[in-house]
C-alpha cells in the first residue's frame, strides 16, 4: 500500500530555541518574525499570545517578556537533521517549514505512521 506521511514536530521553534539558549526556559518569551509571533512559551500562551500575534499586541500584553529575533540559522540545523531521519523511512522527503516534512510515497512497505507508531513504542 502506498501511502504519504506528514511529520510535525510539535513547538519545534520554542524547544529549538531554548535548546540553543537554555536560560530562556526560565523566563517568558516569545520569537519574533516579522513584526508577529512565530511561538510563544506557555505562560505567553495563556494570556493570548500565540502564533501571528501583532509583536506590538504581546508586548503591551506582556511588557517583561523577551523578544527574541527569528535567525533562520538558528533552525535549520535541527530541521535538516529532521529530514535526515525522515529519509531513513522514504526516499521521498519534502520539508514544508522547519519541523514540518511530507512524506512518502513509501511503497509496499508498511505505512509511515505504523512504522513511527512502532518506533515509538519501543
Amino acid at each position: 500500500m502506498d501511502c504519504v506521511g506528514y511529520l510535525y514536530v510539535h513547538n519545534f521553534f520554542l524547544a529549538e530555541a531554548v535548546r540553543k539558549r537554555p536560560e530562556l526556559a526560565e523566563r517568558s518569551f516569545w520569537i519574533d518574525l516579522n513584526g508577529r509571533v512565530l511561538a510563544a512559551s506557555a505562560d505567553l500562551a495563556l494570556l493570548g499570545i500565540r502564533m501571528g500575534t501583532p509583536a506590538r499586541q504581546a508586548r503591551r500584553t506582556a511588557p517583561g517578556a523577551e523578544c527574541v529575533k527569528y535567525l533562520p540559522e538558528d533552525f535549520q540545523p535541527m530541521s535538516d537533521l529532521f529530514c535526515d531521519i525522515a529519509y531513513k523511512f522514504t526516499p521521498v522527503v519534502a520539508p514544508l517549514r522547519p519541523g514540518e516534512v511530507f512524506v512518502g510515497p513509501v511503497g509496499n512497505s508498511p505505512c509511515l505512521a505504523r512504522i513511527l507508531h512502532q518506533c515509538s513504542v519501543q
